[in-house]
Parts: C-alpha cells; structure tokens; sequence
C-alpha cells in the first residue's frame, strides 16, 4: 500500500506522544478531527490520554473536541438553545 503525500496512518507502533504529534499535523480543523477519530479507533486504550495531552498541549482544539464528541450539560443546553 502506498502511502499518498500528507497521509497519516495509525501503526502499532504509536505512542501517545507520536499520536498526538500526528493529530496536531493536520492542516485544518477537520483533518484534525478526522485524524483524531481515526486514533480513538485504531488505539481506544489511549482515548482518555490523549483527550488529556490535547488539553494542555492544545487547548482550543482540545475544546472543540470536546464540545462536539464529549458535551457536558451545559454545552447541550446551549446547542438547544442556539447559543454557541
């Protein structure tokens, strides 16, 4: 298989900081999300350290990680109410 130029691939090998390295490359908001997705996937046990090194290493994106997979109550109600 042949690897496409700016393609991240999960490997066994991963550790949490090379997933998160891996995450922080993509380009855009979206190629994060993806790539982050990809990772709770491939590597479920690394979910919570990762949501945890996200959120010091890159907090804003770490909040709209959150917001979107992890809404608390208070993010619920204001999606209901269309308050962002």
């Amino acid at each position: 298989m042949e690897k496409e130029p700016g393609a991240v691939l999960a490997t066994k090998d991963d550790n949490l900081e090379t997933i998160t390295n891996k995450i922080l490359s993509g380009k855009s908001l979206e190629d994060k999300k993806s790539i982050y997705l990809m990772f709770t996937m491939t590597h479920p046990h690394y979910t919570k350290a990762i949501n945890m090194n996200l959120s010091m290493v890159d907090p804003v994106f770490y909040k709209v990680i959150r917001q979107a997979l992890f809404p608390t109550t208070l993010d619920k109600i204001k999606n209901f109410l269309g308050l962002k």
